[in-house]
């Protein structure tokens, strides 16, 4: 090479560094999501990964955006938190579905262990912000609760310009209830990316104007080895590459420029009828009270009671919603209240059950469980009957909270309310199982699980209904069952409907009412030995899984929905009699007071009084 050459091609060196100037690696992290501990290869495959990023001089720190158990439940939480703990940089977790439905601490246990349910953190000038949205204790839609949500806003407040990048578990669209509202917040920072998984699968996407990446689970699967992405961040980009966990890193596979971002007029995100738009007139009273309800609440004795996120339960005046009485617990209150005469009887996930004065809220008694509580209690005979997560189910004095039985060999924790019928207090587990209990000496009567198994198909959300001596419920296995309810044998089963987790009963007792997973809900013959229709209707409400049980009054049927949807229909017909959006979150069971005038909580937090037509 000439000397006049070399120079010639120095020269055009430094015009194309000054043109085009290298970029400059800012950091580097690992992006986990999907860990899944407690499936069949979850601890295992995350114990590889950790092992491999601690081998990794590179990286500056660990993002795990969800699911890190299939369930929080058998100490799968505390396993992953005893492994995410050998990591020799910093890691920054969030919950995701399977972390918050499926939760005997009622969600409280990933809070214990990481100190939060969000993080936020700034590294090199780029702020991170992780947040949960859900489903909180029901099978339901994503949705950011109204506490994440004041927080999020607190964050993208304090952005001041500065480039951030979001870490959710869900997509940011119509799987969240409420992602307008999400995106709007994010769209107000320089948001430069939303991080999640849910999918299991490395994908590229958009949301509204915002770039969304999809991160691969870190489950192996099929494969031999599990993996996760290797996110690199310049001064311009974002580079993402797969690492296969222990091998070998692959070329990267998407790239987003990091830029000033100035939405503006440019927001493209689609906008959805803004809830009570043309239903306000509607609702008698509303009352907001900040925090998610992930309970149907309970009127008695002029008052309406509720508890929420809070840990706090609430007495609210029947008539006009007007709060007249609070009392606060230790953690969050997931249990509809149960109420005979002046007395209130609930459970927290402080590990108590609670027996107020409903007049005052003032403490009547006090029950100490050996975990927390997510069940809701029944009141018979003046006992009540409450089942744990720490596999026991009670019976209590009702008069001053003593211990009068127990019934110890349950495997999974209990969510639902009990029934009493023929003299036993069934009820469902998550252990697969359907329990009958002696009503008095609390000994087991008969046990059934003929449902499919595992865990996630238990019979444990339905509250079962019975009649004519058989006994009702619908799971996750998407099949309604009848047992006998002397001897738990099954008399039948159907999975012609597709129902999951709804299922009512008619005041006389003659029809077994069971929502189906998409549009339609179906009425049962229940004085029939054999399955038999009464009726089948599609209500149009596309595919919904909340569990708000269909409940009568006065010949009217209400069930709320997922998106916040509230129906009303008749109960001989099936015939639709009003429909009313009352919300963009999960609607609990509604408690209705009349023919067309019902008491309905949210996960927005907000109880309303809402009235139909007189029809």
């Amino acid at each position: 090479m000439t000397k006049k050459y070399a120079k010639i091609c120095v020269i055009l060196l430094l015009i194309t560094n000054a043109i085009f100037p290298s970029q400059k690696v800012l950091f580097r992290f690992a992006w986990l999501t999907d860990v899944h501990v407690g499936a069949r290869t979850g601890k295992k495959d995350l114990q590889l990964s950790v092992q491999d990023i601690n081998q990794q001089d590179s990286l500056d720190f660990v993002i795990i955006s969800g699911d890190l158990t299939e369930f929080d439940l058998h100490g799968y939480l505390d396993s992953a938190n005893t492994i995410l703990e050998q990591l020799h940089v910093p890691y920054y977790p969030i919950p995701g579905n399977h972390d918050t439905k499926w939760s005997a601490s009622g969600c409280t246990k990933f809070e214990k262990l990481w100190g939060d349910e969000e993080f936020t953190f700034t590294k090199d000038g780029i702020k991170f912000v992780g947040f949960d949205q859900g489903p909180i204790m029901k099978m339901g839609f994503g949705y950011v609760v109204p506490e994440d949500l004041r927080w999020l806003k607190k964050q993208v407040q304090e952005t001041n310009g500065q480039p951030v990048i979001a870490i959710t578990h869900y997509p940011i669209d119509e799987s969240v209830g409420n992602y307008q509202e999400v995106l709007d917040l994010l769209q107000n920072s320089n948001i430069q990316a939303i991080l999640h998984g849910h999918g299991h699968a490395n994908r590229a996407q958009k949301f509204g104007n915002i770039p969304g990446i999809m991160g691969r689970s870190n489950l192996r699967t099929d494969k031999q080895f599990g993996g996760y992405n290797i996110v690199t961040v310049t001064t311009d980009s974002i580079k993402f590459q797969e690492r296969i966990t222990t091998q070998k890193t692959l070329p990267a596979w998407h790239t987003i420029p990091i830029q000033k971002r100035d939405f503006g007029s440019k927001n493209t995100i689609e906008k959805q009828e803004a809830p009570l738009t043309e239903n306000s007139d509607k609702i008698k009273w509303q009352f907001d009270s900040d925090f998610s309800i992930a309970s149907a609440p309970t009127v008695a004795n002029g008052k309406v009671f509720f508890g929420n996120s809070s840990g706090k339960l609430y007495a609210l005046d029947l008539k006009n919603g007007n709060k007249i009485w609070t009392y606060q617990t230790g953690n969050r209150i997931y249990s509809q209240p149960a109420i005979h005469k002046n007395r209130v009887v609930f459970s927290s996930t402080d590990s108590t059950i609670y027996c107020l004065n409903t007049k005052n809220g003032q403490l009547i008694w006090q029950f100490k469980t050996e975990a927390p509580n997510v069940a809701s209690p029944l009141i018979h005979n003046k006992n009540v009957y409450i089942g744990s997560s720490d596999g026991i189910f009670r019976a209590l004095s009702l008069k001053n909270g003593q211990l009068i039985w127990q019934f110890n060999q349950i495997k999974g924790f209990v969510e639902t309310r009990p029934l009493f019928y023929d003299q036993k207090i069934i009820f469902g587990a998550w252990d697969n199982n359907l329990y009958a209990l002696d009503s008095k000496s609390g000994n087991l009567a008969w046990k059934w699980s003929e449902g499919r198994q595992g865990i996630l198909y238990s019979p444990a959300v339905c509250r079962p209904v019975a009649s004519h001596g058989r006994v009702y419920i619908v799971a996750p296995d998407r099949v309604l069952s009848c047992i006998d309810a002397g001897n738990g044998k099954t008399i039948w089963r159907s999975s012609r409907d597709k129902v999951r987790e709804s299922i009512g009963i008619s005041d006389d007792g003659y029809t077994i009412f069971a929502r189906c997973m998409w549009d339609s809900v179906v009425a049962i013959d229940a004085t029939q030995k054999d399955f038999a229709y009464k009726w089948k209707k599609s209500f149009h409400y596309n595919f919904d899984i909340d569990p708000s049980y269909p409940i009568e009054e006065a010949s009217t049927v209400f069930f709320g929905t997922g998106y916040g949807d509230l129906y009303a229909f008749k109960k001989n017909t099936g015939q639709l009699k009003w429909k009313y959006k009352l919300s963009k979150g999960l609607i609990n069971t509604v408690v209705p007071i009349s023919k067309n005038r019902a008491i309905i909580t949210a996960m927005d937090g907000k109880v309303s009084c809402v009235e139909g037509p007189e029809n």
